[in-house]
């Protein structure tokens, strides 16, 4: 039997496929290209109406959002210190700051503004980032009092603020808590394998050594299909 024809049809489908595929991400990069440029637009009028109103805060913080949206974290640091040095009680600008700062990686700082800012405006995302830098530097008690915080001022419960307090809580070799807050994490994303991984390693540092490798195994089957590799299943917070 001549199976010409349907090999023709096959590699003309795959050709197709992707044909498709690079159609998807040229019109991303294009819709991508398109939002930077109207961003820029923004920044421009913004920069307009600051030289009339030297003074306009909001202005200001809406300036450093677009900056920080095109990636110009350090011109978005520039407006929230003039915001700031305007009004040192301008909690936007403590917020935007803060984030830039945490996006930069200079968690030190990020921990300073959000600690600045937690004292004119409490909220969950604060305490949330001010973990995490926390964490980062290796400040892993403090980071889990940062997180229970802003698990308690959630409505709903989070998967990662679990995962990230009970990652904490293994480093810190608080396994009944670590396992606990794991399962949670799991409960509310059954798939993820970097959760499953964490946990099989609570269960192992506790000594439950048949849990801890039926857990790791089913993380070895999942990891796969999660298109995750081991460093990315380990990078941890």
């Amino acid at each position: 039997m001549d199976n010409s024809n349907n090999n023709w049809k096959n590699e003309s489908d795959s050709g197709d496929g992707l044909r498709n595929i690079f159609k998807v991400r040229f019109e991303m990069l294009s819709i991508r290209s398109q939002l930077r440029n109207l961003i820029k637009k923004e920044i421009i009028t913004y920069s307009q109406i600051l030289e009339k109103e030297k003074f306009n805060v909001k202005i200001y913080i809406c300036r450093a959002k677009c900056k920080r949206l095109i990636h110009q974290f350090r011109g978005a640091i520039e407006d929230c210190s003039k915001v700031l040095s305007i009004n040192n009680e301008y909690p936007a600008a403590w917020d935007e700051r803060a984030f830039c700062h945490y996006l930069l990686k200079e968690y030190k700082k990020a921990i300073f503004n959000y600690t600045e800012l937690l004292k004119f405006k409490v909220s969950d995302e604060a305490y949330y980032f001010r973990g995490i830098s926390r964490a980062r530097l290796k400040m892993y008690s403090i980071a889990i009092e940062d997180f229970t915080e802003s698990i308690k001022m959630r409505k709903e419960e989070d998967q990662e603020t679990m995962y990230k307090r009970g990652y904490c809580y293994l480093i810190t070799k608080k396994y009944d808590e670590a396992i606990n807050d794991l399962l949670k994490a799991l409960k509310l994303d059954s798939q993820n394998v970097k959760y499953l991984h964490y946990l099989g390693e609570a269960y192992k540092a506790k000594g439950d050594i048949k849990i801890a490798e039926e857990v790791l195994e089913l993380e070895k089957e999942l990891k796969p299909l999660a298109g995750m590799d081991d460093e990315e299943t380990k990078e941890g917070i």
